[in-house]
């Protein structure tokens, strides 16, 4: 459990855009690595929907990124191993082991139908989402395997009513992607196809409070100024693509039916 709690405290260290240095990388990637199971237990059917390398403890609650406790099994395990693999890509991309892992994990990905088809129930939905935010980092150049992650969410995140995290989560895959696919998904306003109202944790006062939050410029050099102008553009776009769709939605809601009424 330890190393996953690593891995979740990596990520919240990274979305911040904080440097970590090179003793304190190789001090994570150890302990990520340590966890690792001894002897994995490769899967022999044609469905590989649980994790091999990074297994979950019996009997705990685990948390996602976004303070999520999953329901199945389906969505728990995957989680956990995609979250570790994911900070070992990021972090140690050369290593044997975690190259190893990493392509051993692609191909059991792509067995699943949460992983590779399309899927849009219960919590297959989420762990879609945790496949793309993993392939970002893993697979960068697997455009055609990220557009039809992307392509998944457009298609089922309106069906129903979902929490606030799943769109929050899409908004963070976005902003790791490669640029021209999430020009793409910005440009069509896919991310604001939304036919439920979302629901924001109590902690949160709006979508904005998350956004500012957990998007940070960290010791930002000279040399990273087309890195910081990306991610300005990103949330200016965000922000105002959002504060649009609740224009329109006052404007349609509230103002048409004010003047029905006179």
């Amino acid at each position: 459990m330890s190393a996953y709690r690593t891995a979740i405290e990596t990520n919240y260290r990274m979305i911040k855009g904080e440097n970590i240095a090179e003793n304190e990388r190789e001090a994570i990637v150890g302990e990520l690595l340590g966890a690792a199971e001894a002897v994995p237990a490769m899967p022999t059917g044609s469905r590989a929907m649980y994790p091999v390398f990074f297994i979950p403890p019996e009997g705990v609650k685990l948390q996602s990124l976004m303070a999520q406790i999953p329901k199945t099994k389906i969505l728990a395990g995957n989680m956990y191993e995609l979250e570790i693999l994911r900070v070992l890509c990021l972090l140690a991309p050369e290593d044997p082991r975690v190259a190893s892992m990493r392509d051993a994990t692609l191909e059991r990905l792509r067995s699943t139908c949460f992983g590779w088809e399309d899927d849009g129930v219960g919590e297959c939905f989420d762990a879609s989402l945790i496949v793309l935010r993993f392939l970002c980092a893993a697979a960068p150049g697997d455009r055609g395997w990220i557009r039809s992650r992307i392509e998944n969410y457009n298609r089922h995140a309106g069906e129903r009513k979902r929490p606030w995290f799943s769109l929050w989560y899409f908004w963070l895959c976005l902003s790791e992607m490669p640029l021209e696919l999430a020009q793409i998904a910005i440009s069509k306003n896919d991310i604001f196809r939304l036919k439920e109202e979302i629901t924001l944790p109590s902690n949160y006062p709006n979508i904005f409070q998350i956004l500012w939050d957990n998007v940070s410029l960290g010791d930002v050099e000279f040399a990273d100024w087309l890195r910081v102008i990306w991610k300005e553009l990103r949330v200016s776009v965000l922000c105002a693509l959002t504060l649009g769709v609740v224009v329109f939605g006052k404007v349609m809601a509230v103002d048409r039916k004010d003047a029905t009424v006179a």
